[in-house]
C-alpha cells in the first residue's frame, strides 16, 4: 500500500511495475493490501510515526507461476496468474499499470493502454 500512497500524494496517473519476471518460479505472491492498528485494517498509508511503528501489514495471497516470462512482449501472453496479479495490484493502487518490464532490456518492456 506504501505505492497507492506515494500514488495518492503524487498526484501520479499510471504506475511501471518493473522486475515481473523476477517473482517467476515462486509458488504464491503476497501483496500488502492494508495495515492494521489496534485492530482496525487501515487501506492507506499511516503518515504518523507512531502510528506506523504499530502497525501491522494485512497480506493478500495469489498464486504465482512458474512461466519464463523474458520473451513475452504483449500483456495478454503473459502466464494468467501474471496478469491476475498486475491487474489486482492495479485495483489495490487504485491507479493504471501501463508498463510492465519482463526482463533487463529495453524490448523487454510491454506498453499497456
Amino acid at each position: 500500500m506504501p505505492v497507492a500512497y506515494g500514488a495518492t500524494i503524487g498526484a501520479i496517473d499510471s504506475i511501471a511495475l518493473m522486475h515481473l519476471d523476477t517473482l517467476g518460479g515462486l509458488k504464491e505472491l503476497r501483496i500488502c493490501r492494508a495495515y492494521e492498528i489496534d485492530g482496525t485494517a487501515l487501506t492507506f498509508f499511516p503518515a504518523n510515526i507512531a502510528r506506523l511503528a504499530q502497525a501491522s501489514a494485512v497480506y493478500e495471497t495469489l498464486p504465482g507461476w512458474d512461466e519464463d516470462i523474458s520473451a513475452v512482449t504483449t500483456f495478454e501472453d503473459l502466464p494468467v496468474n501474471a496478469q491476475d496479479y498486475v491487474r489486482r495490484v492495479e485495483q489495490l493502487i487504485g491507479k493504471p499499470i501501463t508498463i510492465v518490464g519482463v526482463g533487463p532490456k529495453r524490448s523487454q518492456t510491454i506498453f499497456r493502454q
